[in-house]
């Protein structure tokens, strides 16, 4: 099944420009720890607007992590966890590009699709992905997301509730963690308990929780009982050493925010102030050593531009030691995943 963006806004590169920054700390290396790249019929983002995106911003964007989007997949005829292979003969397709810019390494990594619950494909799946010559298998991802409010769905596949702690997806997930690959665990902040006893089980693996924990902001959920129910349950799963947080994905529609509709976008300072309380609770929960920054371009790009958003980082960040700032912006997402960046 597809994890598509369900329902989502349309970009308009006009209206992007009507905020443009320059990059505060433009030397800071960063690697982008979660992207997509999208090859659809009604909206294409490959690497060359990603690197263009990175060449406008003035940031030093070393290397980036691609997480699975379809991108690629098989047409039909095979299972899902064999049609996903086809998006790794995207990425390293994509990593042949010579166009990277200022970036030394695009696609230093990916993190594929993989369905658990499919146990009987699931090994030949991850030997398939790792065979792909030049595509950098980090680990897999398999969306989560599910809530009983109709009015929260933001992505075109309905998952089962209670997934990731399920016996059945605990079967096909020991594969991974035999494999000694990473899982990416993509759901909303009601289902981090969820997180919690995957991680539990199977404590050798590293989990990484993407988009700050997918606070939600639609239908009935108001921030004034989000806020307390998230930090209480992301303090929880801080508790478990082999989970690792991105802290992003906080401009998409999910949180409820309305900027696309605006005038302008915002600027780093507004984005900053909105995402201050969050951050400074993600901070203390997991510390700069288990926390990295990541850009979930082009799903963001619905917000304000690439060099915006890092200047909203940026400020965030402003407060920490210089150590602590590279952790964050850079060598934690080496080590989560294990990275072995190239030079140029």
């Amino acid at each position: 099944m597809s994890d598509a963006l369900f329902d989502h806004p349309s970009q308009r590169d006009d209206w992007l420009d009507l905020t443009t920054e320059t990059a505060l700390d433009p030397d800071q290396p960063i690697v982008d720890a979660h992207h997509h790249l999208w090859a659809r019929e009604n909206f294409g983002y490959l690497l060359d607007a990603f690197t263009d995106d990175v060449v406008a911003s003035g940031h030093n964007v070393v290397a980036s992590v691609y997480a699975e989007c379809t991108s690629g997949w098989e047409e039909s005829g095979r299972p899902d966890n064999l049609r996903a292979v086809g998006e790794a003969r995207f990425v390293a397709a994509e990593r042949q590009s010579t166009r990277r810019g200022p970036l030394a390494d695009p696609l230093a990594g990916y993190v594929a699709y993989l369905d658990a619950l499919d146990e009987s494909t699931v090994r030949q799946a991850i030997e398939a992905h790792r065979a792909v010559p030049g595509a950098r298998l980090l680990g897999f991802r398999q969306s989560a997301t599910w809530d009983p409010d109709p009015a929260v769905k933001v992505i075109a596949r309905t998952p089962p509730a209670g997934l990731l702690a399920s016996d059945e997806f605990a079967r096909g997930f020991r594969h991974i963690a035999e494999a000694g690959l990473t899982f990416d665990a993509w759901v909303f902040h009601t289902q981090l308990g969820d997180v919690e006893q995957l991680a539990q089980r199977f404590p050798g693996t590293t989990i990484v929780l993407d988009h700050a924990g997918g606070p939600i902001g639609l239908g009935g959920y108001r921030d004034a009982e989000v806020f307390p129910a998230w930090a209480t349950a992301l303090r929880r799963l801080a508790a478990r050493p082999n989970v690792h947080l991105k802290f992003g994905g906080l401009a998409m529609p999910l949180r409820g925010e309305h900027w696309h509709e605006d005038e302008r976008p915002p600027g780093s300072d507004v984005l900053a102030e909105h995402w201050a309380p969050w951050f400074t609770e993600a901070i203390e929960a997991f510390g700069t050593a288990r926390t990295m920054f990541e850009s979930n371009f082009p799903v963001d790009r619905i917000s304000g531009h690439y060099g915006t958003l890092w200047n909203a980082f940026k400020r965030l960040a402003a407060a920490l030691s210089e150590d602590e700032k590279d952790q964050i912006f850079r060598t934690t997402a080496v080590h989560t995943y294990g990275l072995r960046l190239t030079s140029r």
